[in-house]
């Protein structure tokens, strides 16, 4: 009896922390303009999921985690101007671009977000990659790619990418008009 009584009382401190983690802070919500620390406009929410918001500066779409807005009388505000901002994101994407660029070589392994081997690349120039899915080939930007935790990585995984592709090659062929 006492051992139900630990369980549940752990199962209450963990539920208590899942909902906690997962409410979006006061203000936070779809269509929201956010602020900096002066009261200059930052951007707008565009969206929010269970635990980040993405924010619109008119040029630049940012995920930001719940833990970077704090509440005010105008509404959510971040620690960054929207120059800041911009250039933040402007440097993360050099960032993953660097790194993608740096796993990238022929016969490499391109991982799905389930850590399964999704593909290998059988070649590449500096804007996409060609990919074995199987025995078939897909062409992707470069920006589909990211860096894992066991190398290359896309963002679906390896079962989505197989259908996607198999989707592709039973298109049928765009009628050809007939000769005159």
């Amino acid at each position: 009896m006492r051992m139900l009584k630990i369980d549940l009382a752990a199962a209450a401190a963990v539920l208590w922390a899942t909902i906690a983690i997962a409410a979006a802070p006061t203000g936070v919500i779809k269509g929201a303009t956010v602020y900096d620390g002066t009261g200059a406009v930052v951007g707008t929410i565009d969206s929010v999921t269970e635990t980040a918001a993405v924010v619109s500066t008119g040029s630049t779409r940012v995920t930001l985690g719940f833990g970077s807005f704090a509440p005010s009388d105008k509404g959510p505000v971040i620690g960054m101007t929207r120059a800041q901002l911009e250039a933040a994101a402007a440097n993360a994407l050099a960032q993953g671009s660097a790194d993608v660029k740096a796993l990238l070589s022929v016969g490499a392994v391109v991982y799905g977000t389930d850590g399964a081997q999704a593909a290998t690349v059988e070649s590449f120039d500096e804007q996409n990659a060609t990919l074995a899915v199987g025995t078939s080939k897909a062409r992707l930007p470069l920006s589909a790619f990211s860096k894992g935790a066991m190398g290359l990585e896309i963002a679906m995984n390896a079962a989505e990418l197989r259908a996607a592709v198999a989707a592709q090659t039973q298109q049928p062929a765009p009628a050809t008009p007939p000769s005159q």
